[in-house]
């Protein structure tokens, strides 16, 4: 039996149709991750924000801003495997 912690990068992106838009929508999905947090803890599950940035103008429709929130997902894995029974 043993544990094992894995980690992956994951990336939520933002849209809205002005940069308030945006930044506001931002701030609450961040807001929202710790509470999400200690429910996930019970589960194994971790999500951290790590840093967050402006998708530039020149590749975005007209009149569209986003973001994008980098995270972390940490998994704490545990696999029990019978013993033999030789």
């Amino acid at each position: 039996m043993g544990g094992e912690e894995r980690a992956a990068a994951r990336a939520i992106s933002v849209w809205g149709i002005s940069e308030t838009q945006v930044n506001k929508i931002t701030f609450d999905i961040i807001k929202m991750l710790p509470r999400k947090e200690e429910a996930d803890l019970i589960k194994g599950m971790i999500t951290k924000p790590t840093r967050g940035f402006s998708i530039p103008a020149d590749e975005t429709p007209k009149g569209v801003y986003g973001k994008i929130v980098e995270c972390l997902l940490e998994i704490y894995l545990r696999v029990e495997i019978p013993a033999s029974k030789n």
